[in-house]
């Protein structure tokens, strides 16, 4: 991350992201899915694969909210996860 200058100085969170997505793993390396969903071209295609990532990864708040969730506000979104 720092090689292509992505958060700079905040690393450990964006790490902290990509592998709360599933995205890398534990070690920091990509998982297959994760890998899979990346190398997608097709912005429709990525689009649906990032979001089922999303949507996995917050799975309680989207059973609670439906697809409301995806139109939730900032401080709605802080609320629901503090």
């Amino acid at each position: 991350m720092k090689r292509l200058g992505l958060a700079s100085n905040n690393e450990s969170y964006a790490i902290n992201v990509l592998q709360f997505l599933k995205l890398v793993d534990e070690q920091g390396k990509r998982t297959d899915k994760g890998h899979e969903v990346m190398t997608i071209h097709d912005d429709p295609s990525f689009h649906e694969a990032f979001s089922d990532l999303v949507r996995t990864a917050y799975a309680d708040l989207f059973e609670l909210r439906g697809d409301d969730a995806w139109n939730f506000t900032r401080n709605q979104l802080t609320n629901y996860l503090v």
